[in-house]
């Protein structure tokens, strides 16, 4: 599964290590900038039993638990 991240002309850049430029960073491991949103410890755990999700799948914990309630203005939605 590959990460990619729009960039919205209009706001700063996410972190110094995800600067803003016209094409899309793609990766295909997630970005320590968004690990660091997950919840660790027993509300990883609840997370994980509750969407039935691997307790490795960091990119299904960040899709599944990061759409809204994240801090700053950065939004995490699933793309088709």
């Amino acid at each position: 599964m590959n990460v990619s991240l729009r960039v919205d002309p209009t706001t700063s850049a996410v972190s110094v290590t995800l600067p803003k430029r016209p094409t899309p960073h793609v990766s295909p491991v997630l970005f320590p900038f968004f690990f660091g949103l997950l919840a660790e410890g027993s509300t990883k755990a609840l997370q994980c039993r509750e969407f039935r999700l691997d307790e490795n799948d960091h990119f299904g914990r960040l899709i599944k638990t990061a759409h809204s309630d994240v801090i700053g203005t950065v939004t995490v939605e699933e793309v088709s």
